[in-house]
């Protein structure tokens, strides 16, 4: 989930990955964020130019407002979901004392 929130996040996109490549994180793992990274930023721009073409007098509207919103909607989300799953991957992790 950490590969989704840097995705996401502007300016962490290629530090990311290369983080991801140096820590060996699984392939599995890196390509499932980057898919859902992909598709949660792509459906945001095509949900912005779904509803810019529905609203008459499209032409005169401002995209970069709702490129914003989506943008913070996004991380708005992504973050807390993020920290409530890593949390619970950590209490299921034990370390044993042999």
């Amino acid at each position: 989930m950490a590969i989704i929130a840097g995705r996401l996040t502007p300016g962490l996109l290629q530090i990311t990955t290369i983080a991801a490549g140096s820590l060996r994180v699984k392939y599995k793992q890196f390509f499932s964020g980057v898919a859902i990274s992909s598709l949660l930023y792509d459906g945001v721009l095509v949900l912005i130019g779904f509803l810019a073409s529905r609203f008459p007098g499209s032409n005169q509207a401002d995209y970069k407002i709702w490129l914003l919103f989506g943008m913070i909607l996004i991380v708005t989300i992504m973050w807390p979901a993020i920290i409530l799953m890593s949390r619970n991957k950590n209490k299921n992790i034990t370390i044993s004392t042999d």
